[in-house]
């Protein structure tokens, strides 16, 4: 099935400001696009003229001399620690370099790193405090993190002094953050605007939001992402006012002036209200084999919010079942070399899979199909509707279909079954886009629908992002579906059978339920394999600059890869 696609945008020349203006700056983007099909040369001129212009250890020579430096790339790459906060900035806006740096490490790495500071000479406070306090503080740190006590930024950092090594008038400070769920999410978490988000890795240079970095667009503040909502049931209430409808003008949706307020309850005012379209990476040790960053190689594409990455997956087949994987691409490609050699090993392919997730400190439970198809058909009809529309920007963007797919991953895991009904799309006063998602819930006799309760902060949120979630629930009856509501006169034998079938539900060793067996519909199996087709293609770099192909993305808030 072809999907329709939209206008491709021409691909950004993201090049340094100096060199190009001299014929660059008179092209439009579409010229730029032709330049960069035409000319064979020209991607090895800007890359040779990028490893000159970002010299990081050029950068940061007050820091570190030429000795230090290869010590200090090497402790990133084995202690995960990234530089971020001013200096990043300073290094990709190749503007001159301060005197701080800051760098987060994880906070069981961070004795490491204080030992490394400590043997090159940076002393521990501005009055060369006893070294052994800032081991013994780290200490206590972990400990109360293994009781998940977690203190904030400020309490866990370190600074360390030294005289610059070019400018002895002054002392170069190194701020040492340790981190409990990963550097990249404390970056994400501490900056309060898109032009501070950047981090830099032992090989790489990372600009989540390099037009507002390099200073070409707008500069926006970004909230904290744990400020909820100021007030909770927003999804009750509309549901409700839909319910007791009487009048079909009524507006259901929040008037203007609710919308755009920003701290509102009905707010559509959040983080996510801006884009930057592109990202920036710059290579720094381009000698260094490809793939050896963890961040770039788990999180990239990089697709724009302050809270998340976008994960590349790819939809594979177990073998000869018909079980299906959602893996990311760098562990579908190890999969697959190891497959080749599985009948000499004798190992099977979820074996296979499951050391190669373990290996990358992955969960298995976290790649469940059914989750991931569902949102493949929204985000198809959502293209679709894009398309027929002739609208240039996304219903769902990465952002939002991230917090679809762990809301209904969370709801699946729980449940009979849960099926997409219907899906369609409403514009309010202020001329805004709705999507309006309907589900049908199937529940395990006795289950109460309300241990769904538990879900309506997610739904708060994807309210916020103007996509409302609606289910109706039914109960399974040996395969047979009834009302919730309905009362049920059966006799003892008929309960016991129904706790067993129940408690064997919940307690299922494979979290991959073989879908060929599962009871549905032709309409619905038919739909399984056109979306798998759809997964399997390309549209999501045609239909969206924020969605990779085939992407499910994973909150960094639960420590993927980072």
């Amino acid at each position: 099935m072809s999907v329709p696609s939209l206008v491709e945008q021409p691909a950004p020349l993201l090049l340094p400001r100096i060199c190009d203006d001299s014929f660059l700056r008179h092209l439009r983007s579409t010229e730029h696009h032709v330049v960069r099909k035409l000319c064979k040369h020209y991607e090895a001129m800007v890359s040779g003229y990028e490893r000159k212009a970002y010299n990081f250890r050029q950068f940061i020579v007050e820091f570190f001399n030429p000795e230090e430096f290869g010590a200090f790339q090497e402790l990133q790459r084995r202690t995960g620690s990234v530089v971020g906060d001013a200096l990043a900035k300073q290094f990709l806006c190749r503007s001159t370099a301060g005197n701080t740096m800051t760098v987060f490490c994880y906070l069981a790495r961070a004795i490491e790193v204080v030992q490394w500071l400590h043997t090159i000479g940076y002393c521990y406070g501005e009055f060369n405090r006893d070294y052994s306090s800032v081991l013994e503080d780290i200490t206590n740190k972990k400990n109360e993190g293994a009781i998940d006590v977690f203190p904030p930024l400020s309490e866990r950092s370190w600074q360390f002094h030294r005289r610059g090594l070019r400018n002895r008038g002054h002392d170069c400070v190194i701020v040492l953050v340790g981190s409990f769920q990963g550097p990249v999410w404390d970056i994400l978490q501490s900056q309060d605007s898109t032009s501070r988000l950047n981090l830099i890795t032992h090989e790489k240079a990372y600009s989540l939001y390099p037009k507002s970095t390099l200073g070409i667009s707008s500069n926006y503040i970004v909230r904290s992402v744990n400020a909820g909502l100021p007030h909770s049931g927003v999804r009750q209430y509309v549901r409700w006012l839909m319910d007791h409808s009487t009048s079909e003008s009524q507006m259901l949706l929040p008037s203007g002036r609710d919308a755009m307020t920003f701290n509102g309850p009905y707010s559509v005012l959040c983080y996510r209200s801006f884009t930057d379209r592109y990202s920036r990476v710059l290579p720094i040790q381009s000698t260094q084999a490809a793939g050896t960053d963890d961040i770039g190689l788990n999180s990239f594409h990089v697709s724009y919010g302050p809270r998340w990455l976008a994960i590349n997956f790819v939809v594979t087949s177990a073998g000869d079942s018909c079980i299906k994987y959602c893996l990311p691409v760098s562990v579908s490609q190890a999969v697959a070399r190891q497959s080749l050699v599985r009948v000499t090993s004798r190992r099977s392919f979820q074996s296979i899979i499951q050391e190669e997730l373990s290996r990358r400190k992955m969960r298995l439970s976290t790649f469940v199909f059914k989750a991931y198809l569902t949102v493949g058909t929204i985000l198809r009809q959502c293209t679709s509707a894009l398309t027929n529309s002739g609208a240039e920007t996304p219903f769902l963007d990465a952002y939002s279909a991230e917090r679809l797919f762990l809301l209904l991953h969370g709801i699946h895991r729980e449940v009979a079954g849960i099926y997409l009904t219907k899906v369609s799309f409403e514009r309010d006063s202020m001329d805004r886009r709705w999507v309006y998602l309907a589900f049908c819930i199937i529940l395990f006799v006795g289950q109460s629908p309300s241990m769904l309760c538990k879900y309506n902060r997610k739904l708060d949120e994807l309210f916020q992002d103007r996509i409302l979630v609606l289910w109706d629930e039914r109960v399974d009856v040996f395969n047979g579906i009834v009302d919730a509501g309905r009362s049920r006169d059966r006799s003892p034998y008929w309960r016991k059978d129904q706790k067993d079938r129940k408690a064997k539900a919940f307690v299922r060793s494979d979290p991959f339920p073989n879908l060929s067996s599962t009871p549905q519909s032709a309409t619905v199996r038919k739909e399984q394999e056109t979306v798998l087709q759809t997964l399997n293609s390309d549209f999501f770099y045609r239909c969206s600059d924020t969605a990779p192909p085939g992407g499910i993305l994973k909150d960094l808030g639960e420590g993927w890869g980072v």
